[in-house]
């Protein structure tokens, strides 16, 4: 929940008392670093993988494979996602629906682009 809410001191707190990090939620079976990627709390993200995330760690969740960089960038979080890819997340690993986190970067690549246009 605290990587969720993007509770930075809660998470250094946890990863200093030795919290396992890949430790996914059991009834969902998310991973902290998917909430904080999902939610796009950069900080957070950062906090988790400096503390052995798993930047390519994939499960399913209601039929749907979900990896970090996936639901980062499916949700528009470039610098999450950013952040992920320079840790070691495989961009062409199948994630979201299906979908290439590699495509829904370059999607928001292109409407970053557009939008600088404007």
């Amino acid at each position: 929940v605290a990587s969720q809410d993007g509770h930075l001191k809660v998470v250094r707190a946890l990863l200093a008392a030795g919290a396992d990090v890949n430790q996914a939620r059991t009834d969902v079976g998310i991973a902290p670093l998917h909430m904080a990627s999902y939610q796009g709390h950069l900080k957070v993200v950062r906090a988790l993988v400096a503390g052995g995330a798993d930047v390519n760690w994939n499960t399913t969740h209601k039929g749907v494979t979900l990896t970090p960089l996936g639901v980062a960038s499916a949700q528009g979080h470039v610098e999450v996602a950013q952040v992920l890819v320079a840790a070691g997340a495989i961009p062409r690993a199948r994630g979201w629906a299906s979908t290439a986190a590699e495509r829904w970067m370059g999607i928001w690549r292109e409407v970053a682009i557009a939008a600088a246009d404007t």
